[in-house]
């Protein structure tokens, strides 16, 4: 039976590619193709996420450096933060930088806790009150009595003084921090993670 011109042209066109590609059909039936072509996609999908990961970084640091505003000048080289005069942008951070430092010395919240705990809840009351208005001789006549009731020594009050005050301290700290920073950016409020970021940049910068 004659072979029709169709079959003809197909099989010369299956032998021309089995010429060119010998790996077009594996021992097992698959087609090579078929997998060089899984391989190159799976590359592909892989190079995809490679850069869809690195454009979501980069926007990422945009993004950073965009809510920094001004704070970018955290940036500078030691020697400019050293001789930075005191009104300049570089100057405002630095004095950011040393108010956090001293911050970061003390826990407020734990000292607030140790004062809270040195004495029994009336004595602490009335000394809390006494030193919202020091001068007031009520408040100071209701804490001496507060401390007789208790039965505490004057080491015991000493020490309690002692804690409030470190507690103050601490908290006036945190406070000139804060205010330092809100003096040296342009976008207030300053949010906690505009703060980390700044602190990123000048943790190597100033000394």
């Amino acid at each position: 039976m004659p072979i029709k011109p169709v079959s003809l042209f197909f099989t010369a066109a299956l032998a021309a590619a089995l010429l060119v590609c010998p790996n077009l059909v594996s021992g097992n039936g698959s087609t090579s193709y078929g997998q060089a072509f899984a391989k190159n996609l799976g590359n592909n999908g892989n190079g995809n996420a490679s850069a869809q990961s690195a454009n979501a970084n980069a926007n990422s640091q945009g993004q950073t450096a965009s809510n920094l505003g001004a704070l970018n000048a955290g940036h500078a080289a030691p020697q400019a933060f050293a001789n930075a005069f005191a009104t300049s942008r570089i100057g405002k951070i630095k004095a950011y930088y040393l108010a956090s430092q001293t911050a970061a010395l003390t826990d407020a919240a734990a000292l607030q806790t140790a004062f809270e705990g040195s004495a029994p809840a009336a004595v602490i009351g009335a000394y809390e009150a006494l030193q919202a208005d020091p001068t007031n001789a009520t408040l100071q006549a209701a804490y001496d009595q507060a401390v007789i009731d208790a039965g505490l020594t004057a080491e015991q009050v000493a020490t309690l003084e002692a804690a409030y005050t470190a507690w103050q301290d601490a908290v006036a700290a945190d406070a000139e921090a804060a205010a330092t920073l809100e003096a040296a950016a342009n976008k207030t409020p300053v949010s906690d993670e505009t703060k980390a970021a700044l602190d990123d940049l000048i943790a190597y910068s100033i000394y």
